[in-house]
């Protein structure tokens, strides 16, 4: 098999023995069952570094005798998934493997998740939080009051989200009053540089 883009110095062999024992230690210590399909399917996702329908995976299960009916496919897929060692992208309808079983890090692939909700609207979002049970991701200049208030609290294990900043405008803008927002911009970045 030949490495996907990006991977020709990865050490694929490694990496998958990595992340497999990583998946039997967390399931010695909940005391689930990694059978022998369930860790296979994991491996099968592992090694193609890339998203995979269940359908792909039950082509190469059935291919080695460990199963030809979707179920087979299915169930470890949701195994793998309800426990955090895969996770679903639902407009792909498809599955990947996950690189960091056990670390808490839904918030840097929020399409691989299912929030339920998802508020991009700053203010209007913080309000909705405020006022309903639910959590949110939210600039600290919004939010930082709140959490000296105890309105709010900052989960532990929370990462912090560095963000680059664009600026779209118009070609023939009023270059009077764009050229200090654009200042400004310049000024605040070379604070990151």
């Amino acid at each position: 098999m030949t490495d996907p883009l990006g991977f020709s110095s990865h050490n694929h062999a490694r990496c998958i023995a990595g992340s497999v024992a990583t998946v039997e230690a967390a399931c010695a210590a909940q005391k689930l069952q990694l059978t022998p399909v369930r860790r296979r399917v994991l491996e099968i996702l592992l090694q193609e570094h890339r998203a995979l329908g269940a359908y792909e995976i039950l082509d190469i299960l059935r291919a080695e005798g460990l199963g030809s009916q979707p179920p087979v496919a299915y169930r470890a897929l949701d195994f793998l998934t309800a426990h955090g060692f895969a996770h679903r992208i639902e407009r792909l309808n498809a599955f990947v493997a996950c690189a960091t079983p056990g670390e808490d890090h839904a918030a840097a692939f929020p399409r691989l998740t299912n929030p339920g909700l998802n508020l991009d609207l700053g203010s209007l979002g913080l309000e909705y939080l405020l006022n309903n049970p639910a959590t949110g991701y939210f600039p600290e200049r919004l939010v930082s009051r709140l959490i000296a208030r105890g309105r709010l609290r900052r989960p532990a294990r929370t990462r912090k989200f560095v963000y680059p900043v664009y600026m779209v405008y118009p070609e023939t803008r009023d270059h009077e009053a764009f050229e200090p927002i654009l200042e400004s911009l310049r000024r605040h970045s070379e604070k990151f540089l």
